[in-house]
């Protein structure tokens, strides 16, 4: 008698923890490249988005360490530094608006490693 009571129980509990992760994993992605040959930029320098949780992805396809940061709207997050065939990511919340995605690695974003992203 007690077996299908401590069943549901814990049945909905793993409902309720299953449900409280979903809000968590990115609505969408937003993915970009440094440059192939080793120059100081991104491979585009607009993006577009949607609002919400977002993956920003940046593929490293050069000898040099990149990461990608994202800034704007109360948001300032940087991914790890990573090499040749890398991905560096962060996942951030999305308000509609305007947001500067650059590489913290020393002085890269004062070369002009920058894009915009546009969030709708």
């Amino acid at each position: 008698m007690l077996r299908p009571l401590v069943l549901g129980v814990l049945g909905v509990l793993a409902l309720g923890f299953a449900a409280c992760g979903a809000d968590e994993r990115p609505r969408s992605s937003v993915r970009l490249e440094a440059a192939a040959d080793g120059s100081l930029r991104f491979e585009r320098d607009a993006l577009e988005a949607r609002a919400g949780r977002a993956a920003i992805e940046m593929a490293n396809p050069s000898d040099i360490p990149h990461a990608i940061g994202a800034r704007g709207n109360g948001i300032d997050d940087v991914g790890e530094t990573v090499g040749r065939d890398g991905t560096s990511s962060v996942e951030v919340e999305l308000e509609p608006g305007v947001y500067e995605l650059f590489c913290p690695v020393g002085g890269h974003e004062q070369a002009g490693m920058t894009a915009k992203l546009t969030v709708r």
